[in-house]
């Protein structure tokens, strides 16, 4: 098991109960929930090319990518046009000014979950909510 991602967060250790891969399959392999935060130019070819092919099951997205993608209006909610109907359950975003550096060090934090599920909001909030995170949804 990686206690690190040695790449981006060289100085970081994880806690017990999050495990770093560089395997997309054995990620999702038994995940409700798939969370992306990549640049939003990245995230069709991502799901293309890397996640569609391994996952066989419909899942909840969570959108929490910064940018945009010329190919698509900045109104239009992303994933809805990205992701096949026989891969998704519901579509989630995350908006706000927080980056990956202020979360990994415990910085605290405020965040924004939108969509029109009100059972699955509270379901990610219970999990993403934190002493230093403050997530509510909207």
């Amino acid at each position: 098991m990686l206690s690190k991602n040695h790449k981006y967060f060289s100085d970081l250790i994880l806690k017990n109960n999050i495990e770093a891969t560089s395997s997309i399959k054995k990620c999702i392999k038994e995940v409700d929930y798939i969370l992306i935060a990549v640049p939003m130019v990245a995230i069709k070819k991502l799901l293309e090319q890397t996640i569609f092919p391994n996952l066989n099951k419909k899942v909840y997205w969570i959108n929490a990518s910064k940018g945009f993608d010329p190919e698509y209006p900045i109104e239009v909610d992303y994933l809805d046009k990205i992701i096949p109907k026989e891969k998704t359950k519901g579509n989630f975003k995350i908006i706000g000014g927080t980056f990956a550096e202020e979360l990994a060090n415990l910085q605290p934090s405020s965040i924004t979950l939108t969509s029109n599920k009100q059972k699955r909001n509270d379901e990610i909030l219970s999990i993403l909510n934190t002493s230093t995170l403050r997530m509510e949804w909207s």
